[in-house]
């Protein structure tokens, strides 16, 4: 199954084999990854030699090689064959299991690139965010990047420690595209915040379905993805209705398929 989003042609900088997860090379090239902690992009169709063009789809649903049996709703990283292998701390996330799979069968997966992972966390509810840098105020003195009492200076109009408020959205409807048994929903902005969650309901309002047993959420696309295993699963690409936050302060934020 696979119902790719975004796919962008790159240059491979070496052989890299059919339905792998690749990284990028500081030379704008792509290269097939080779362990968890490497930074990813995306993951291919098809095989190519060094010096081919290559699609890479790094959005929406696609299918990669598993290198280990890996069960349905995990996160998955690279091993060194640029497989799809269960994360571990600190690896570098692709994407979100969607099936189950054994080894060296195709799994089908949900792009989330969601950064390294921990453990501690699930990384789509902000467990796997780095802790941030050190913020300098305006008059030289390093604050940690932290607002607490003893800041000194908080009250001196200093914007750049100033984090942009998130913008709610309440009850926006959206309709289901179709791939096989499964439904993309695309909201009208991208880059959707994790806490507080999204809230996903019926179109009466009468039912509120369940992350992670009915439905999946690309945060950094804005995607909602029904799953076809839960209790009270969206059924038929059926109007719903989706009240969420969205980081107005990102470079982009407007999807293009939803006003």
């Amino acid at each position: 199954m696979r119902n790719p989003g975004l796919i962008k042609t790159f240059e491979a900088s070496g052989i890299i084999e059919a339905n792998r997860i690749v990284g990028i090379t500081s030379t704008g090239e792509v290269a097939q990854a080779y362990g968890p902690y490497e930074p990813v992009i995306g993951v291919t169709e098809l095989a190519c030699e060094p010096g081919d063009h290559v699609d890479v789809v790094m959005s929406g649903i696609a299918e990669v090689c598993a290198g280990e049996d890996v069960v349905a709703g995990v996160h998955v990283t690279a091993d060194a064959d640029g497989k799809a292998c269960a994360a571990q701390d600190g690896s570098e996330i692709i994407g979100k299991t969607l099936e189950p799979a054994q080894q060296n069968e195709l799994v089908s997966i949900l792009i989330t690139q969601a950064g390294p992972y921990v453990s501690a966390g699930d990384p789509d509810d902000g467990g796997n965010t780095e802790e941030s840098p050190e913020i300098e105020n305006n008059n030289g003195a390093s604050e940690g990047g932290s607002n607490s009492e003893g800041g000194g200076n908080n009250e001196s109009g200093n914007d750049n420690a100033t984090e942009a408020t998130p913008v709610e959205v309440t009850d926006e409807s959206v309709s289901g595209t179709s791939e096989e048994t499964w439904y993309n929903y695309q909201l009208a902005h991208a880059n959707v915040v994790a806490d507080p969650a999204p809230v996903v309901k019926s179109n009466d309002g009468n039912t509120t379905y369940t992350e992670d047993t009915d439905y999946i959420v690309d945060y950094t696309n804005g995607i909602i993805t029904t799953h076809d295993c839960g209790s009270t699963t969206l059924t038929g690409g059926a109007t719903i209705k989706v009240s969420y936050s969205y980081d107005s302060s990102a470079a982009s934020n407007e999807n293009s398929g939803e006003g």
